[in-house]
């Protein structure tokens, strides 16, 4: 549950001296997107971009600098003035998942700092179109029946996915086979051909499949139903307390003066509570997320302790894995 309510070429300029919040911006801000140019969190930047843009008076540039799972960009951001003039989208993955998975060029806590949420996101728990389950209770009483004998798909080690479905078998006290891949690419194609049994995917991505009766949709993993798949309970309906929300938020370089923040924030907040930002984010599976910077940074401490606690609790050669 929620505390609170190809690649472009990276050139920054360096200003001298120290930044100033007065007259803050007289230039283009650059937004570091740490993932490929087209991909869906490229899409949201750049979205999100224009409108802030007019929110601020300035251009409002993505640059992507990909690589290292994001790591590339994100010590990008952690080493670039913090005049305001740069800032990077981040997920919520890479600042609260990342960090016990490997060693980070950065501290995810300590080298940023947290502007403002842009959105966030449930999975959905599907399964193939033809799969006889029905229901998410159906599909954990054959867990139950069958120690070990229903796949569930994950898109890695760490992944969003592998974590659902990490929290699901110990909030649910069953037993999942679960099958590694190699990205989300090879899920769809393997869940369709009956390969495996279940895996929770990016709402957004679902939903097409979803009505084209290729996937069938069990239950979404927010705290409410969302609007595109609105029949479909949530696992909490029936699992008290379950909730996998995923964000994005734009995130700064450590020190940043409050007032340029502050300003950041509101700009932030009025373009996706905008109508067209907002119609934007629900008609591909976000949520629109407002909250102040100082609620921002407490969800991240949150997030580390709920995930921490799920990767703690795995089995010793899963989390040895990782």
């Amino acid at each position: 549950m929620w505390k609170h309510a190809g690649t472009a070429v990276l050139a920054f300029s360096i200003p001298l001296g120290s930044a100033s919040a007065s007259g803050w911006p007289t230039r283009p801000i650059n937004i570091i997107v740490p993932f490929e140019a087209g991909g869906p969190t490229d899409q949201l930047a750049r979205t999100i971009a224009e409108k802030l843009g007019g929110e601020l008076g300035q251009p409002v540039v993505v640059v992507n600098a990909t690589g290292a799972s994001g790591a590339i960009g994100m010590s990008k951001l952690a080493h670039a003035p913090a005049d305001g003039y740069t800032v990077g989208l981040s997920a919520y993955s890479m600042m609260a998942i990342a960090p016990y998975l490997s060693k980070l060029p950065y501290d995810t806590v300590k080298d940023f700092t947290p502007i403002a949420p842009i959105g966030s996101f449930p999975y959905v728990l599907v399964v193939n179109g033809k799969s006889p389950v029905n229901s998410l209770e159906a599909l954990i009483s054959k867990a139950k029946s069958s120690p070990g004998g229903v796949a569930a798909a994950s898109a890695g080690v760490g992944t969003g996915t592998h974590l659902a479905i990490s929290l699901l078998a110990q909030d649910t006290h069953v037993t999942f086979n679960d099958i590694q891949y190699k990205g989300s690419g090879p899920i769809t194609p393997a869940l369709m051909g009956g390969h495996v049994d279940f895996t929770f995917m990016v709402l957004g991505g679902s939903v097409p499949l979803i009505e084209a009766g290729n996937l069938k949709g069990l239950a979404t993993t927010g705290v409410k139903r969302h609007a595109l798949l609105e029949n479909l309970p949530t696992v909490g309906e029936t699992h008290k307390n379950f909730d996998v929300t995923g964000w994005y938020a734009l995130f700064g370089p450590a020190g940043m003066p409050k007032e340029i923040v502050g300003k950041l924030n509101a700009s932030v907040a009025k373009a996706v509570s905008s109508e067209a930002i907002k119609r934007y984010l629900v008609n591909h599976g976000y949520d629109t997320m407002v909250m102040s910077s100082a609620e921002l940074e407490d969800q991240i401490q949150f997030d580390l302790e709920k995930w921490g606690k799920v990767i703690q609790a795995m089995p010793a050669q899963a989390r040895k894995d990782m």
